[in-house]
């Protein structure tokens, strides 16, 4: 599991986890739309782009308004 998409492979063996042992039939991630390597791990795991929340978030430090 040593490699590049260690992320992706802890995320998928976790959520197959919690698919197999209990009732959780969905997940869902919140990324910041700028932040391309988490929007391409989430798409290698099967996620599907469902919405933008504009402007919905202002980093306390910048103060910049950013989307998820």
């Amino acid at each position: 599991m040593v490699g590049r998409d260690v992320v992706v492979e802890v995320r998928a063996e976790l959520m197959n986890q919690f698919f197999r042992h209990t009732d959780v039939e969905r997940f869902y991630g919140l990324v910041d739309a700028r932040n391309i390597s988490s929007v391409c791990s989430y798409r290698k795991l099967g996620f599907t782009h469902a919405a933008t929340w504009h402007r919905h978030k202002q980093n306390p430090t910048t103060g910049e308004i950013i989307d998820l």
